[in-house]
Order: C-alpha cells, then structure tokens, then sequence
C-alpha cells in the first residue's frame, strides 16, 4: 500500500518526529502538519505530539510502537499494519481507512480519541482473521463504517451512527491486564449492525443500545456489575446470557423478528437486582422466546454429598406492554413478578419460583403454566408446575 513520499525525507518534520526534545528546544509545542508522507521501514518508539498527519500511509508491523500520541490528527490517512499508539490523549482520526488485519491499539490510560468517519476494512468473516482497532481506555466511533473488525474500548467504548457487518465489541480482561483489568462502559447509539454483533465473554461495567438495527447479537457469558439498558431497537437473533449479575436490567419498547437467514432464537438470561420488560413486541414467528431471570436454585450429589444451591431472587421483574407468542419463564426467580398489559399465545413459568405473582390485565390466548404453590410442595427442593389452560 505504501506509495507516498518516505517520512526520512521530510527534513525537520522527521527530525522532530525521532526526536521529541529537538522539538521542545527549537519550536516547542507550535503545531506542526505533514502531508502526504508514508511511514514503513522505519522504527518509532518515542512520543508524537502536536502534529496533524494529512493524507499520509502507514504500513508495517511493530515499527511505530509510541509511548504518547499528545494532541494529533490524522485527516484523510490510510493504515495497514500493527501500530501501538502508547497513551493516546486528545487524538482524533478523521475520514481514515484501515485495511485487512490490522491491530492499531492505545493503552488503558488513553482518553479522548475519537475516530470521526472512518472506514475499517477486513478480509472476511473468519475471527481469526479480524483486524482491532481502538484503546483500553476511552474511545468514540462516530459515523464509521466497517466489516469484520473489532473495536475495543477497555474503560469506555461509545459508537453513534455507525454501520459495521461482522462486528465484534471487545473490552479489557484477565488475561490481558490481570486482576485489575478494567470493565468498560459501553454504548451504541443509532447503529445498523449487520451479520452477527459479537460480544461473548466481554467485561461490562455497563451496556446500552438505543435505536439501534442489528441482525443478530450474541452476549454469552457477559458479565456486568453495572446495568444492561436497550431501547427502541429493532433486532433478530438476541442472545443475551449475563453471568454474575447486572444492577437492573432493561428492554424498553424494542421489536424483534426473524432477520430470514438462520432460525430466530429469543434468549435472556440475568441474575439482575430488578429486571424490566417494557414494549417488547416479538413478532413473525413461532419460536419460544425465553428468558431466564433470577436462578431457580436446586440440588447435586458430589463424592456422594448433596449440595444444594438456593435461589437467586431478582428484587423485582417487571413484564408491561408486551407481545410475544409463546413466552417462556422456566428457571426464573423473584421476590415479586408483576405481569401487566401484556397478550401472550401461551406462558410458561414451571419450574420456577417467586413469592409473589402477580398478572394484571393481561391476555394468554392459549395456555399457561404456573409453578406450584408452595404448600403444595413442602417436601421437595423443587418447584412442580399446574396447568392450566385458558381460551
């Protein structure tokens, strides 16, 4: 990709580029632009300050690997390769494009680095063939565009208005950082996502979609200590399996469908303090959309000695104004679960348990299954179901 004019031969521009405190002493902190330079085959391990970098190449693997990216630009420039930025502060990439497997990353003490209409692209949908791009400090995505690219935000990840096939949200983690690694607050906003939204396994402080289109989203095995909010979206595939525990989990008035290339699957699992489900319509299919919310408990036998697990109890759940055709609540548990102005086909709660239940001006066509009182099963850990049918 490298056809520009070679950095080496841009006199001082270079000069201060190597060497950060030639620069101090003859311009000190004035503004210095470079235009149409390529940098490749050449090392770079210092700090890079103050500088607008305009219509230039980057191209390489571990030559530009910075302590500090301080107050830069790059406007219009093109990258392929792997870049570590170091600590990146008050740095903007503007109208950029990045090619193939690339992994441009900035530390966890990075902030304020936002890429403004740019476009990352990848060579296919194979995981193991993704580029990264981003920080594990803060960074913002506006107006970008991309397939089959990552992004990282390790302390805090936002993208507004921005259309990505094949995306995948990574954050901060064990293995990356020990057991200090940062979780990240991360928020979509006004997204189209395109193939499937890949999350699984990442470290949320907190989560947030709002009117955003997606596909297909997969969240296994997320793990939250803050809240999961989504709002006014339209989805397909959601796959949404929180381990450890979110404060309070949201669906406000979001519709979901089967998005006609893989079968439509509808899966909430959370063990959040209080869980809302508000304005949820599910249409165009007759699939079981099920949600897990709480953790019923029950009982194992190891090296021949039973070990019982209680309830996890979720504070409250509330369901309102919702739609869905066969609705699924098996292995839930709740302190008090309050069902309000909803029309199910039918609802099934066996197997789960709530000290209160509570459904007040609500539909279910068909049938319903509830969970046994508890006096009707003293003697068992378990919860057993009575039928009851409604037409």
């Amino acid at each position: 990709m490298a056809t520009k004019k070679h950095i080496r031969q841009f006199g001082k521009q270079f000069d201060y580029l190597i060497d950060p405190e030639l620069r101090k002493k003859e311009i000190g902190s004035q503004l210095q632009v470079i235009e149409n330079a390529g940098f490749y085959d050449i090392q770079f391990e210092t700090e890079w300050s103050n500088t607008n970098f305009v219509n230039c190449q980057f191209v390489g693997g571990y030559q530009i690997s910075l302590d500090r990216l301080v107050n830069c630009r790059f406007i219009d420039c093109e990258f392929e390769g792997i870049i570590g930025w170091g600590e990146q502060l008050n740095v903007q990439f503007l109208r950029c494009k990045t090619y193939g497997v690339s992994n441009i990353i900035g530390n966890r003490r990075s902030k304020n680095v936002v890429h403004d209409e740019c476009e990352f692209i990848g060579k296919g949908d194979d995981k193991n063939h993704y580029g990264f791009i981003g920080n594990y400090g803060e960074v913002t995505f506006n107006k970008c565009k991309g397939s089959w690219y990552a992004v990282i935000g390790g302390k805090k990840l936002t993208l507004n208005n921005c259309n990505f096939m094949g995306l995948q949200i990574s954050t901060d983690s064990f293995a990356n950082s020990g057991s200090k690694f940062e979780k990240s607050d991360v928020v979509l906003n006004q997204c189209r996502l395109f193939g499937l939204t890949d999350m699984i396994t990442a470290d949320f402080a907190s989560f947030t979609m709002l009117d955003t289109a997606y596909e297909s989203i997969d969240l296994t095995e997320a793990t939250f200590t803050g809240d999961f909010h989504m709002e006014q979206c339209q989805g397909g595939n959601t796959k949404i399996i929180v381990k450890g525990g979110a404060q309070n989990f949201t669906i406000k008035n979001c519709r979901m469908q089967s998005n006609g290339k893989e079968k439509f699957r509808f899966f909430v699992g959370c063990s959040a303090q209080n869980a809302v489900i508000d304005g949820l319509k599910i249409v165009n299919t007759n699939e079981e959309a099920e949600m897990q919310l709480g953790a019923k408990g029950g009982k194992e036998i190891i090296n021949g000695v039973e070990k019982i697990y209680p309830p996890r109890l979720v504070k409250k759940i509330t369901i309102a104004n919702t739609n869905i055709g066969r609705f699924n609540f098996e292995y839930s548990a709740a302190n008090y679960f309050l069902i309000k102005n909803c029309e199910f086909d039918s609802a099934n709660f066996r197997k789960s348990r709530y000290n209160k239940l509570e459904i007040i001006n609500t539909r279910i066509s068909r049938q319903i299954d509830l969970p046994t009182p508890k006096w009707m099963n003293k003697t068992s850990n378990s919860l057993l179901a009575s039928k009851i049918v409604l037409s």
